[in-house]
C-alpha cells in the first residue's frame, strides 16, 4: 500500500520507497519518532539483557499503558527471527 504526504496547499504526493543500507539507518530514524510513528516512550537503544541472556535489545520503549516494548531490526528475512523474539 502506498503512502502518501499531505500538505494543505498541495495535492497528496507519493513517498517513494526508501532502501537502507544498514540496520542501524533504520533503528536511529525509527528511535527519533517513537512518538509519532507508534506513541511510545523512548526508554533505549542496543539495551543489554543482562549476563544470563547474553543478548541486547535493539530499541526499548514504554506504551501508553505503561507496557515495554521491544523492537528488533532486521535487514534481511530469516526464519529464526520469531524465535530471537521469543528468547
Amino acid at each position: 500500500m502506498p503512502l502518501f504526504e499531505l500538505n494543505e496547499n498541495k495535492p497528496p504526493s507519493k513517498l517513494g520507497k526508501r532502501v537502507f543500507n544498514t540496520e542501524k539507518e533504520l533503528q536511529q530514524l525509527v528511535e527519533s519518532h517513537l512518538d509519532n510513528f507508534f506513541k511510545i516512550q523512548f526508554v533505549g537503544s542496543e539495551v543489554s539483557t543482562g549476563e544470563k541472556h547474553g543478548g541486547r535489545i535493539d530499541t526499548l520503549g514504554i506504551d501508553e499503558n505503561g507496557s515495554p516494548v521491544i523492537i528488533e531490526y532486521k535487514k534481511e528475512q530469516a526464519r529464526d527471527i520469531i524465535n530471537q523474539g521469543l528468547f
